[in-house]
């Protein structure tokens, strides 16, 4: 097991932070994770954890999440999955009162 993390403040007040940690077992069976926070002095910001599994017969899944904040407190989630070379999405955005909101594409 390997785990290492860590964080820094910008002189702004931005913020930044890491962790990180992988597992192998004598199996041969393998997981990873990580999770990632960037963050301006306004607030806006985003976050992603993610993970991804092998098992010993070579069989692979994952999964990843993602939260983008903006300065007025907006924000979208969204969340990705893999398993058995599928891969499934899911997204959703939202204003500041955390109601629904349409999300703009770029």
């Amino acid at each position: 097991s390997l785990n290492r993390q860590g964080s820094a403040q910008g002189h702004r007040g931005g913020t930044a932070g890491y962790q990180t940690s992988s597992q192998r077992d004598h199996a041969g069976n393998a997981s990873r994770q990580r999770d990632i926070s960037l963050h301006g002095p306004g607030g806006a910001g985003v976050d992603r954890s993610g993970s991804i599994s092998r098992s010993a017969d070579g069989s692979v899944s994952g999964t990843r999440a993602t939260t983008l904040t903006t300065r007025d407190g907006g924000h979208y989630d969204g969340s990705l999955a893999f398993s058995d070379g599928k891969v499934s999405y899911s997204g959703s955005c939202h204003d500041a009162n955390g109601g629904p909101a349409p999300c703009r594409q770029r």
